[in-house]
Order: C-alpha cells, then structure tokens, then sequence
C-alpha cells in the first residue's frame, strides 16, 4: 500500500477496514449506524471522544460524560498521539496513523478485529455421483452468473448509501471549492456573516436583527463572533430604545391632548421596562413629570369650573363629576372623588343654600358672597377694620380643618377622620399650611384610610376580602409597590449582602435577600411566587414568625449551603427541603446558634438554570406544605412543624428568598387570614406617630 499524505484513522466496520483522513483540525469519532465506529469533523449525536490538533500532532479527548478512551491498553485522555497507536473505544478498536506511513496488514487487522476460527473439514463420505445433463447445467451456470451481478449491484448501493451517510469513506483529496471547506471549517463564522447580511438587507427591522443576534450568541457561546454579536447587541438595544423613545412622545402627546393621563403614564412605564437600561431610559422622569404637570393643569381647570357649584348645586356638581372624561391618575382621582363625597354630602344634609331674598333691606348688612366649592355656613365671618388681608382666613380655615381631621383620627373616628383631611386636601391644598406640612397631613390621611379600611388599607393594590380571608396579586411593571407592600431585608443573619433591582418588568433578587410582605399572617396563609430561576439553587420561600425570637419555615430549592448536624459529621443535605428552623429549635445545636429540623426532603435535583417555575408555601394550623413545578423539576413536601422544645410557627410574615442563588421574581400572590392582634397594634402605632397641627 502507498504511503498516505494525512494523518488518517483505520476504523472497523460491518464491511472490514475503512480508512478515514483527517483533513480538519478535529475528528469527532463515535458507534457507526450498523456496527463498528464513524468520525466526523463536526460533533454528531453518538461521538464519544475528540482528536484534536496538538503541536502538528493530534491528541485524544473523552467527550463530557463518556468513558476514558483507552490507547495501547492504558488510559489515553489528552495524550499525544503517535504512529500505529491502538484506541479502543468500547468494545471497538482503531488505529491513529501518522502522514507518509503504510499501514500493514497486522495494524488492518486489529481494527477489522480478530480473524474468525477456520473450521476444520469435515471427513467426507463417498457417494456415486450421477453424470447430469448438460444443458441444465448450462441454465444453472447462467442463473449463478445472474445473481453474482445481482449481488455486486447491491453491495456498490450499500457501498454508496454508506458513504453518504457517514465521513468513514476514504476522501482522497480536499474539497475543490474554497467556500464549502471554509463553509465547514469555520461554521460561527458563516453565521455570523448571514446574521450581518440579514442586518444590512433590512436596516428597519431591528427586532429581527436583535432575535437574530441573540439566537447566535446562544448557539455558539464562547466564540469570538459571539462577543461581536453581543456588541452588536448592544448597538441596536440602545438604536431600538431611541425609536420606542420618539414613538411613545408621539403617543404621549396624543394621550394627554384627549385627557388619557394614566394611559400615558402606564406606556411610560412600559418603555422604562423594556428600554430603561438604555441612554433613552434617562428620559422616563421627566417624561413623567411632564405628564403629572399637564394632568395637575387639566384637574385644575375642571375644579375651577365645577367647584363653585357645589356650594350651589350640589346634584348639578355631581353629575357634572361624573360626566367629566378626563383619566387622571390615582392620586389626582382621589381629588375628585372628595369633591364628589362633599357634593353628596351637601345632597343628603341640605341640598342647595337657601335662596337670596329679592327685597332686602337697603341698609342693612349685605351677604357675604359665597367661596367656590363652601357652603354659606363655611364661609368665614367677614373681615372687620384691621384684619389683614384674605389669605388670613385661608390660613385659619386650613388650620382649623386640620385640628378636625386630627382630633376625630386621635379618638378613633376613623371614616370621619378621612373626610376631614379629604376636604383639608380639596379645600385647601394651595394654602401655606398644606404645603409647609403636606407629609404630616399625608400620614395623618394614610393612618386614617388604614383605621376606616382595616388591613387592606396598608396596601397599594387592589384586593379581595371573602369570608375573612384577605387575597391579594402583585405584579411588578411598577418598582414602587416594592416600597409601599413589601420590606427587603436579609432573610437570616448572614455576611452575604443584601441585592435587588427592577428588571424588565419583574424584582431581581441575588445575595441574601428576602423579599417579605407587609402584613403579618396567621398560620392559614397561602403564598405563590412565579419566578425565573437565573441560577436554580438556595432560594424559595419562607415564612418568618413575628416575634422577638428568630424562628422560620423555609422552603428551600436545591439546597447547597445548610448543614445538618456541627463540628467535623457537619455535611450538607444537597436536594429540595422544607426546613423549620430557629434558636430552639434543635435540641443538639449550640444556645447561641440557629438549628435546622428538617419537615420533608427530597435529594435527587433534575432544575436547571433559567428555569420558568411556580412555587408555593401553604401554612394550615402546624401543617406546612411546600411544592415547585417548573419545566426541569418539581417537588411537593408536607409535613407538621414541631421543633425539638415542642414549639411550633406562631404568625408570620411571608415572602422569597435567594442565599446566593439568583431569581427574577414576575409575580406573587397571597391569600389569608390577617393576625388582628398585630394590625390593631400598627395601627395604634401610626397613630400615635402622626403629628397634628399643634405637635
């Protein structure tokens, strides 16, 4: 046999010894189809080991998950390649051949495999032999002949659908046109040019080129075209905020001029969501600050125009409200709903003022003319010689309007209370004494809205109360209602810090943090978080008791941190656990440590990484059931919570956690029972934090 040009391989196959060039940098080889093995420059879904250049050698790689290959009886992995080395692969042997070397029969022979076992001639016996006729003879001779052309036929079509099927066959010489070989040689780089061509055909679509550039850079990870796409990314990320940015001024400006102000202000946040990391996301604030000025200045004109008929025709006033098509936000909403409760109020009690007389004495004292949105009985006393001017009964009447709402909040009136600094707001809001003192005011009207509404009252959104069970739904487009419904906090002691941040419309949460709601539950709670999990594993839920002493029920996915047990036995209880844990709570753990009882586990973990799941904390009486379902895994634990000192959960605030995992939170909703006891404490407590105009 000549000498070979390439470094080739000798791979056994059902049809004998088939010798395969290398002519890239890498050989994937693996099981043939039919028996035997097959190589091939590009990964394919059987290869079990790699040949890679090395130095103008080659060496051998297992490929991730597969067994060792062994070469010349002893493990090979990374080893340097020399000629007529012997890598049994499984039951399957081949043999490495270096350029210009001839293959002799012995190494052909120990890839095709050992030779099958002679039999040994049978003895035969004599027999008679019948002389036949010579032309079937003849027929017969033909018929043979036809079925060895039959049988050469169909081995040259095996022959040529197994070269089409597998690289084993014998490729003489390289590709003859460039492209296709650079086409197989270098395929990111082929890509990537179709992902740049696609860009420079259609320079409008922009969200085709992003989904474009970013399939890319999840298919060939670690390439260097990867890190241009991901430049490219960027690029088009910031072009396409810039375009969102002059869309949504368009719309804005159409919203506000028909009076749409909260549906301007929910676009804004739309873009914030999906743009806001962009040098466009600078333009949100004063975007939406400019939409709250017009909408002040629409609610202005309108109480201007409607407000003196209140006073005078309350039903006219009320209507006129009603009918009025301007959408304001919720705080400005509030403005008009005040004025629309004084008219019902003035509809209930009196009606309109009494009429004027036609005839009135001529030197007599004439009517004080009546304020815009009072009545006669409001108005104050008219000015005598030496009073100063107007403004000091504006001031006065604010004053007096606020030691009202004050006093009735003080003695437990709440629903008066909330009117009275309702009207404070409405009346006076452009007065001295609202604008020095607006927070105090704006805490007195929230205790009072808390008192008259009982727990649902502390929170942002709307909310359902059935049979004494409070059910509230959180979505996070606005970032706000973390700081008005939620505390972020350490979920237990750790040196770990404390991380989150908006994102996309949803709460990153990394570190130890925990993201816990405001209210304090009794043990009839239920708790439901959809959430992304970035990195699947130390997060979950957990339900902390209100108490001074540290005690909590942690439903933990994918635990890599906890320790059971101390000292040296310490280990780690790797799987999915509903823990109960807290000072007291093991019996064996040290007085000034946290101990950890384990309720239910399960050790085997399938999540993986940007997993989409739902998770959820059930607490009923000492009963706690904690359970995930996700594309990757799922999980449903129960068991009773009962330490070792024969303690248990008391009330407790809920919410998530991560301890070095990383989740996107999207939404959480709860569904429960209020502990009472703590609600009538908070609420005596913000009243007593609220200051009145004499504090």
């Amino acid at each position: 046999m000549s000498p070979r040009r390439r470094a080739h391989l000798l791979l056994p196959s059902p049809l004998g010894t088939v010798e395969y060039d290398i002519l890239e940098d890498t050989a994937y080889v693996g099981p043939g189809p039919r028996g035997g093995l097959t190589a091939n420059p590009l990964p394919f879904m059987k290869a079990v080991a790699l040949l890679a250049a090395s130095e103008g050698g080659y060496v051998v790689r297992a490929l991730p998950g597969e067994a060792v290959p062994v070469v010349n009886d002893r493990p090979g992995e990374g080893r340097r390649l020399a000629d007529g080395d012997r890598i049994a692969l499984a039951q399957d042997v081949m043999v490495y051949r270096e350029p210009a070397s001839r293959t002799p029969a012995a190494l052909r022979q120990v890839a095709a495999g050992p030779p099958a076992e002679r039999k040994q001639p049978r003895t035969r016996k004599r027999v008679t032999r019948v002389r036949a006729n010579p032309w079937v003879t003849a027929v017969s001779l033909a018929g043979a002949l036809l079925l060895l052309v039959g049988l050469y036929l169909v081995l040259d079509r095996l022959a040529g659908l197994r070269a089409d099927e597998s690289t084993t066959a014998y490729v003489p010489d390289p590709p003859t046109v460039p492209e296709l070989r650079a086409a197989r040689l270098e395929p990111p780089a082929q890509a990537y040019r179709q992902v740049a061509q696609y860009e420079s055909d259609h320079g409008d679509d922009l969200d085709g080129s992003l989904d474009r550039y970013r399939d890319f850079a999840r298919k060939f990870p670690g390439s260097p075209e990867a890190d241009q796409a991901r430049a490219r990314i960027r690029e088009l990320y910031d072009r396409a905020g810039a375009a969102a940015l002059t869309t949504l001024e368009k719309q804005i400006e159409r919203r506000v001029r028909d009076g749409f102000f909260s549906t301007a202000l929910k676009s804004v946040r739309n873009f914030e969501r999906h743009y806001g990391a962009t040098p466009s996301g600078e333009n949100v604030d004063a975007l939406r600050r400019s939409i709250r000025a017009r909408a002040r200045v629409s609610l202005d004109a309108l109480l201007a125009k409607i407000g003196p008929l209140v006073g005078t025709n309350p039903r006219a006033a009320h209507r006129a409200l009603l009918a009025a098509s301007p959408e304001y936000p919720p705080d400005l909403s509030a403005e008009i709903t005040g004025l629309m409760e004084r008219a019902i109020e003035l509809m209930k009690s009196r009606g309109g003022p009494p009429p004027e007389p036609r005839d009135g004495p001529r030197d007599g004292p004439k009517p004080v003319p009546v304020a815009p949105g009072m009545h006669p009985r409001d108005t104050p006393p008219p000015p005598e010689a030496g009073d100063g001017p107007d403004d000091v009964f504006v001031e006065a009447g604010a004053f007096k309007q606020w030691r009202e709402a004050y006093a009735e909040l003080t003695a437990g009136r709440y629903r008066d209370a909330l009117k009275a600094y309702s009207l404070l707001l409405l009346r006076y809001g452009d007065s001295e004494t609202v604008k020095q003192h607006r927070r105090r005011i704006a805490n007195g009207r929230f205790a009072a809205k808390v008192g008259a509404e009982g727990p649902s009252g502390l929170l942002s959104v709307p909310c359902e109360e059935k049979r004494g069970r409070l059910e509230v739904e959180y979505g996070f487009d606005d970032a706000a209602v973390v700081q008005r419904d939620f505390t972020i906090e350490q979920p237990f002691p750790s040196d770990r810090p404390v991380t989150w941040k908006p994102h996309q419309g949803a709460i990153r949460l990394a570190g130890a943090t925990g993201l816990f709601h405001v209210i304090v539950w009794e043990p009839d709670v239920r708790i439901e978080a959809r959430v992304v999990a970035e990195v699947a594993h130390d997060f979950g839920i957990l339900a902390v008791d209100d108490r001074d002493e540290f005690r909590a029920v942690m439903f933990n996915v994918n635990n890599t941190l906890f320790k059971l047990k101390k000292g040296s036995p310490a280990h780690v209880n790797q799987g999915h656990l509903l823990w109960f844990m807290g000072q007291g709570v093991w019996a064996d753990s040290d007085p000034e440590f946290i101990g950890y009882v384990k309720i239910a586990e399960r050790t085997s973990v399938k999540i993986q990484n940007a997993d989409r799941l739902k998770m959820e904390l059930i607490r009923d009486g000492d009963v706690c059931e904690g359970s995930f379902h996700g594309r990757t895994d799922g999980v449903s634990l129960k068991g009773r919570v009962s330490g070792d000192d024969g303690g248990g959960l008391g009330p407790a605030r809920v919410g998530v956690f991560v301890n070095t995992g990383i989740i996107v939170v999207e939404e959480i909703k709860i569904s429960g029972k209020v502990n009472m006891d703590w609600f009538r404490a908070y609420l005596a407590q913000l009243v007593d934090t609220t200051r009145g105009p004499e504090d």
